[in-house]
């Protein structure tokens, strides 16, 4: 009877591991865009530009996330490949200087920094360029500033916005099911808050799906998990009940 107890133990053990492991490699993208016009109001200034033509928002990050009920969300410094530019091919970083600059910050070392902090992550260990490539290109189909356009939402520094308003443009192009977060910065002139950081998921197929993961049974929202980056322009916040879309 106690070996076949430990038999038992056994397989049950086996099992356990199985299904940790196949859950484990259940992820989820967050693609992070920052409105310029907001980051560099709330920022002295903003000289790492690159070739930033004004009709996008700027790349912050590709985020992959678990699915896990353990930890439901971010994973990072997965492994150790230090950032390294002269292993991005051309076309890709001239794609980068238009849609992920530094802004406020060098440019090189932002790139470096969530490429190691979150890059690492991304699944099958993929290159640096592969991971920056699909980033960028992310950026590029899913242009925020083109999204807004379409709903008669322009950057204008008087016009209030509402939820709703970011909601329904973004619906209108996505899908009425799919969930959106976006968070604001607070002017600490003028008290006003201005849109800051919108982000749209992605599932493993890199097809859009809602930004949520459960835990404990109960829908999360996932929108200030990145909130600790040391090139975040100031901390974001809700947006409250009147926001602004600020002119560059």
């Amino acid at each position: 009877m106690k070996g076949r107890n430990i038999q038992v133990f056994v397989v049950f053990t086996i099992l356990i591991y199985a299904s940790n492991s196949l859950e484990a490699t259940t992820y989820m993208y967050i693609l992070a865009q920052e409105w310029v016009g907001s980051v560099c109001k709330v920022e002295p200034s903003c000289p790492y530009m690159g070739k930033y033509d004004g009709q996008r928002w700027n790349m912050h990050g590709l985020w992959p996330n678990t699915q896990l009920t353990s930890s439901c969300g971010s994973i990072q410094y997965c492994r150790t490949d230090p950032y390294d530019s002269s292993k991005i091919y051309q076309n890709t970083k001239d794609l980068l200087d238009v849609v992920w600059n530094g802004l406020y910050s060098d440019t090189e070392t932002f790139r470096g920094y969530e490429w190691e902090k979150h890059g690492t992550c991304y699944p099958g260990e993929v290159s640096q360029n592969y991971f920056f490539q699909t980033a960028a290109g992310l950026a590029q189909k899913y242009n925020y500033y083109s999204i807004l356009a379409k709903a008669g939402i322009y950057p204008d520094n008087s016009r209030q916005l509402f939820e709703s308003d970011i909601r329904n443009a973004f619906a209108a192009v996505l899908g009425t099911n799919v969930k959106i977060t976006f968070s604001c910065f607070k002017d600490q002139v003028t008290g006003k808050f201005l849109l800051g950081q919108l982000k749209i998921c992605f599932d493993e197929q890199l097809q859009i799906r809602t930004c949520n993961c459960k835990l404990n049974e109960e829908e999360n929202d996932i929108d200030e998990q990145q909130n600790d980056s040391q090139f975040q322009a100031q901390p974001l916040v809700s947006c409250g009940s009147v926001f602004y879309y600020p002119e560059l």
